[in-house]
């Protein structure tokens, strides 16, 4: 026997073959000590039960989706987290795999029963026209079966819908920016709130100071770097049960700064994108103004000096809010950026836009 049949014959020993299976609704399916190749065939979803923990596979091609869209990304979750609150979930896009293993930084907030999960070496991979299962563990007991039946549009389309609709109706209609004069509106009921802001430390004047404190029995969504990436927003508020937990008063929202200035190539000096996103940040303020906070970040601002690839990204943004809604509006914005915090903290972390200030920052804004 040559070396190579003999490398071939230890490997077959230690991985198991891959074997190729229609399942039906009435199969439940031992994965323990096997490797499962199972043809995708429209928005099929799957329960994977592993001891205490039970997961699903669930299809997510995006709220656009029609029909049978194939190949689309699959997530990874705890059914019984994803619906009831703010939790962690795993993609799995096409070409991709995606295995549990606790040397994995933040699987561990996935699972209800991380213990169980960990226990097995489970893998699922997506081939495009195939997801391969595998679990090489023989004697822990892993079991995988359908779930439901096959939809047009999976449930978690459907639930983003409905969450996409509800924002819709928060901001009072489309998706675009707003009339100067309701721009302009929206804007000082914002910096009303801000002055009298819970949780925001004063200053020596008594003005809001660059320390916003979070109580302690929130579960904090932290989102950084939006860059007009209005998208990115919606994604986040549609996802599991972000919106359900700001309306319940359970999470919050906390905009780490730069949400203005697109970063995509060819669009740097696109101004529109920037006022939307402001817009929606600030009727997400007004309808939960206990569950929604702004850290001001360096893109949040009009100095000339910001550039990016040579675009004078400051001055575009100025010129363009006081071309399309006015000086006084700019003005109020600028207050906006004064009255908002640098720095939120809890009783389990500090986060601020980048990196820590490391010299004093002097006001450009009197609050006179």
């Amino acid at each position: 026997m040559t070396k190579q049949s003999l490398w071939q014959n230890i490997r077959g020993y230690f991985q198991p073959q891959q074997e190729t299976v229609i399942p039906d609704h009435s199969q439940r399916l031992r994965l323990s000590g096997k490797e499962l190749r199972i043809p995708l065939s429209g928005y099929q979803q799957y329960r994977i039960e592993m001891g205490k923990q039970t997961l699903m596979l669930s299809p997510d091609p995006g709220i656009t989706a029609s029909g049978n869209q194939s190949p689309c990304d699959f997530i990874l979750f705890d059914p019984e987290r994803y619906s009831s609150g703010v939790s962690h979930f795993l993609r799995l896009s096409p070409g991709s795999t995606l295995a549990i293993d606790r040397k994995i930084a933040g699987q561990e907030a996935v699972f209800s029963s991380p213990r169980d999960a960990f226990r097995r070496q489970f893998s699922v991979t997506h081939n495009g026209d195939s997801l391969v299962f595998k679990d090489p563990i023989s004697e822990l007991g892993t079991y995988l079966s359908l779930a439901g039946d096959t939809q047009d549009i999976p449930a978690i389309t459907h639930r983003r819908r409905a969450a996409l609709k509800r924002v819709l109706e928060i901001f009072g209609g489309p998706l675009e920016p707003l009339s100067a004069p309701e721009a302009s509106a929206t804007l000082k009921q914002v910096n009303d709130l801000l002055r009298n802001e819970a949780g925001h430390c004063r200053d020596s004047l008594g003005n809001p100071g660059g320390v916003l404190e979070l109580p302690d029995n929130i579960t904090p969504i932290l989102v950084g770097d939006l860059h007009a990436r209005v998208d990115n927003l919606l994604t986040i508020l549609s996802e599991n049960a972000v919106l359900d937990s700001l309306e319940n008063g359970s999470a919050a929202l906390v905009i780490l700064g730069d949400a203005v200035h697109s970063e995509e190539p060819g669009r740097l000096d696109e101004m529109d994108s920037s006022l939307l996103m402001m817009d929606l940040i600030f009727k997400l303020k007004l309808r939960f103004p206990e569950r929604v906070f702004f850290i001001v970040g360096n893109h949040d601002s009009f100095l000339h000096e910001l550039m990016k690839q040579g675009v004078p990204q400051g001055l575009l943004w100025e010129k363009h809010v006081i071309a399309s809604r006015g000086e006084a509006y700019k003005m109020e914005l600028e207050l906006f950026y004064q009255q908002s915090p640098l720095v939120v903290l809890s009783k389990d972390f500090i986060a601020c836009h980048a990196g820590p200030a490391r010299k004093k920052i002097f006001p450009t804004l009197s609050m006179t």
